[in-house]
Parts: C-alpha cells; structure tokens; sequence
C-alpha cells in the first residue's frame, strides 16, 4: 500500500472519501468525528470510511423535485394553475 493509502479492505482515506463526497477533508472529518453524520472506522489515529456508509450519507441528504413530489403525492407546491 503507497503511503497515502487511499484503500484499506476496501475502505477510503478520508482525503480519498472527502473528495468522493465533494467535500474538504477538513469538513468530512467534522461531520464524522464532531457530528457523527457520516459512519466512519477509527484505525489508531486514521479515519476510514467504508463506501456504502459514503452512499448512505449522500443518499440521506437527497431533495426531490418539485414535480417529482407532485407524482409521488408528496402534497408540495403544485406550481401554476
């Protein structure tokens, strides 16, 4: 394994997770560690993030359309009449 480490048993980095996510290391690391917002394993001092915990979290933080609503019969704003 290189020295960034980017995968341990198919687990990412946190550089490599924050980056998946679209975010900064620094803004992943407190959303896990502060907030416990995103599940993550701790190894000794480093953070490993398992994909489908990655998945969950942006699946989780998902807004539907407004005519996506409206089809499903979420009673949102039906726009125009």
């Amino acid at each position: 394994m290189d020295q960034e480490g980017t995968e341990l048993l198919g687990n990412l980095s946190l550089r490599a997770a924050a980056h998946r996510v679209g975010v900064s290391p620094h803004t992943l690391r407190n959303w896990s560690v502060y907030q416990r917002r995103v599940g993550f394993h701790r190894i000794g001092r480093r953070l490993l993030f398992a994909p489908a915990d990655l998945d969950a979290f942006v699946n989780r933080h998902r807004v539907a359309a407004r005519d996506e609503e409206a089809l499903q019969g979420g009673g949102g704003d039906p726009g125009p009449p």
